[in-house]
Formats: structure tokens, C-alpha cells, sequence
């Protein structure tokens, strides 16, 4: 076994028992090590028990790591600390309470505490034994005297050795759950960005931070606001003979490009239907000029078509409707959240859009009413609409010069 096998983990492991299984690792490599200068060492005092107990010591925490490395970490944990427990007593019958060695289970009490492995109250049970056991032989040291006499000097010693070993080992740990709580800090960060960027994408900034604050049902009125329907023409003819991911790719393509016009305008996007795109102007935060502004994002997504047809290089063309007046706006459902528009001025432009022309923006009466005064039209004169009869309706052209 080499030194980087030791710290191979089951590849099943997730990345906070991996961490602990790496934290352990090094806990049984050293205690491996201070048995073994404890063969040494108790061979020279001539403690002959406790030589032949740390030998045992040694091959008990080479079955830790193994058992560690097949991912049973408590019961790898279990085993360290019964072991610790008997050398303790052992020391305490043998060479005394003041080794230091008893002050070991300190720690051990805190490792078993903070093990991620184990049901809480098996866990509680070994806290509690530890516990128990340093206080059984604090008092059994007070009314035994050692069994082996060793040189008060050299009982210091070890002592304070003992005791630095001790604080390191509980720097470690410190420095390894601080570590982890910066690490698991870290992710909850970025997890918490990523949400909140889905949230935002999902939903607009303002009604995202509503109910976030507030839940419940989220529903507003807007006495004037613009919406803009626009839809691929043919592109149902053009969808059966691509790929699936050829199709998605040109959808992405114009939408990501229509994406950018909307922010650009300070539009909201409402939602996407297969090859149509829906848009509104003035919700969910008010603003005068909504019917400009829709306008201009549907003039610059004409335009945008026409160079995405060259890039493409397929024969790619869009109808736009455009319609304003009062909307009613909310976020319905209880999963994947949705915020729509509701009311009649969100279906006639819907209408505007059906009936419209390639390559053109056809606007309602109210929309051409709001724009007359800054936009050139085309008046396309009165047509049939479903379930409104004959309107007028007309084609804008641009802002006028």
C-alpha cells in the first residue's frame, strides 16, 4: 500500500464525506505514527503492556484506514475511538493520569460529535461513552497509584507532548470545518446567484422581488401598455425538412437576437409559443412612451430578420401585430411560474399578427393613434378580424424623418 492509495476514496462518495474521509485519513495516519513512537518509547521505559497494547494500536489503525477507504467511515470512526478509550485505561492503570495521554478523548468526543456518518443517536451513545470513560479513570486515578514508577520529569514530558499533539489536532479540525463552511458558503453563493438569475430570466426584476417578499397571488392592472405578437412565416414547411437540433439552433439564433433587441428597448419579454414571440411595453413598470418604444423594437427586429437571413442563408421572414390599450398582467400556477397578460387588447394584437404580411408590422387603431404623429404608415384600410368584424389597420413604416 502506498501513500497516495491511502487517500483513494470510493468513487460513490459526495464531496462532503469526501472531505471528511481525507480528514480522517490523516487522523489515523497519525495516530498510526504516535503508537508507534509509543512501542518505542514504553519499550525503553520498559512498560512491557503497553508496548504489546500499542502494537496491537498500530495494526487497529491500519484496519481504520481500510475500513475508512471502503467508505465505512463511523464504524472506522468507532473502532479509533474504542481504541483510544483502552489505551487511555491503560495508561492510566500503568504510568497515571497525569501522561496526558486521557486527555485524548477530548477530542475524540468532538470527532464523533462531528462525524457526517452515523444516526445522531448512535453518535450521541459514543459521545457520551468517551465522556463517560474519562471520567472513570479520572477517578480511578485518584484512588490507584500508577503501577509502573516513571521519573516525574519524564511523566511531564509527555505530558506536554501529549498536549501539543492535542491543540494540533484540534487546530486541524477547526481548520478543516472552517475550510468546509467557507467551501459550503461558496457554493450556496453561486447557487444562490444561479436561482436568482433563473428567477430574472424567468420572470421580470420587479414581480421576481414581489414574490420573493411576498408570495401569493401577484395580479396588476395597466391602463396603458403596448404588446407586439410576432411569428415566423412558413416556418412550418421549413421545420419538417431540418434536424431537430438544426431547428432548435435556428430558433435559438433569432430568438437570442430578438432577446437582446427587447433588453435593449427596455421591453419585457412575455413568453415564446413554438416560432411566435410575445413582447409588452409598459409593464411591469409603467412608462408614457410605451407605444415608441414598441416601435422601435419592432422596426429593429425587422431588421434584424433581414440579416439573419443572410447569415442563415434560408429563406427566414416575420409578421408582426402590435395593439395597445388596458391589460390585465399576474403570475399564475403553483410550478414553473408564468407571467402573462390577460384582456382584450392582448388578443387583438394577437389578431394584428395573424392577419398581417410578411416582412410587415400591421398595428391596431389605437396603437396608429399613439404614433401618428412621430411614424410614417401605410394604410392597409379595413379587414376582417375574428371576433371583431371589419377594423382598420395599418402598416408602419418608420419614424418619420
Amino acid at each position: 500500500m502506498n501513500i497516495k492509495s491511502l487517500f483513494q476514496a470510493p468513487q460513490t462518495l459526495d464531496k462532503r464525506h469526501y472531505r471528511y474521509f481525507i480528514f480522517i485519513n490523516y487522523g489515523y495516519i497519525l495516530s498510526f505514527l504516535i503508537h508507534t513512537i509509543n512501542i518505542l518509547l514504553f519499550y525503553y521505559l520498559g512498560v512491557r503492556p503497553l508496548v504489546i497494547h500499542n502494537i496491537i494500536s498500530v495494526f487497529i489503525f491500519i484496519g481504520c484506514i481500510v475500513i475508512n477507504r471502503r467508505g465505512a467511515f463511523f464504524a472506522a470512526l468507532t473502532i479509533g475511538i474504542l481504541e483510544f478509550i483502552s489505551h487511555a485505561a491503560f495508561c492510566t492503570h500503568y504510568i497515571g493520569w497525569d501522561s496526558g495521554y486521557p486527555n485524548y478523548l477530548f477530542f475524540l468526543a468532538i470527532c464523533a460529535y462531528l462525524a457526517p456518518a452515523g444516526r445522531r443517536l448512535v453518535k450521541a451513545m459514543l459521545v457520551a461513552v468517551v465522556c463517560a470513560s474519562y471520567l472513570i479513570f479520572f477517578f480511578y486515578s485518584r484512588q490507584h497509584a500508577p503501577e509502573v514508577q516513571i521519573a516525574p520529569m519524564v511523566i511531564t514530558v509527555m505530558n506536554v507532548v501529549n498536549l501539543v499533539v492535542i491543540f494540533f489536532l484540534l487546530g486541524l479540525l477547526s481548520f478543516y470545518y472552517r475550510n468546509a463552511a467557507d467551501i459550503a458558503e461558496a457554493a450556496l453563493e453561486r447557487e444562490y446567484e444561479r436561482s436568482e438569475g433563473l428567477l430574472r430570466n424567468i420572470l421580470p426584476t420587479e414581480i421576481a422581488g414581489i414574490l420573493k417578499r411576498e408570495g401569493g397571488t401577484i395580479a396588476d392592472r395597466f391602463e396603458g401598455c403596448t404588446i407586439i405578437f410576432a411569428d415566423m412565416v412558413g416556418f412550418t414547411g421549413i421545420a419538417e425538412k431540418l434536424e431537430p437540433e438544426a431547428l432548435v439552433g435556428i430558433l435559438n439564433r433569432i430568438f437570442s437576437r430578438f432577446d437582446d433587441i427587447v433588453d435593449r428597448h427596455g421591453l419585457e419579454k412575455i413568453k415564446t409559443i413554438g416560432d411566435s414571440y410575445m413582447i409588452a411595453s409598459g409593464l411591469p413598470v409603467a412608462r408614457r412612451d410605451h407605444a415608441e418604444a414598441a416601435a422601435e423594437c419592432a422596426l429593429e427586429m425587422l431588421r434584424a430578420m433581414a440579416e439573419l437571413r443572410e447569415e442563415l442563408g434560408r429563406d427566414l421572414h416575420i409578421r408582426i401585430g402590435i395593439n395597445s390599450g388596458p391589460v390585465v398582467a399576474g403570475v399564475i400556477g403553483k410550478k414553473k411560474f408564468t407571467y402573462d397578460l390577460w384582456g382584450d387588447s392582448v388578443n387583438l394584437a394577437a389578431r394584428m399578427e395573424y392577419h398581417g404580411l410578411a416582412d410587415e408590422i400591421q398595428v391596431a387603431e389605437s396603437t396608429y393613434r399613439l404614433l401618428a404623429g412621430g411614424y410614417g404608415f401605410v394604410r392597409r384600410g379595413r379587414i376582417m378580424v375574428k371576433g371583431k368584424g371589419e377594423l382598420n389597420t395599418y402598416l408602419l413604416k418608420g419614424r418619420n424623418t
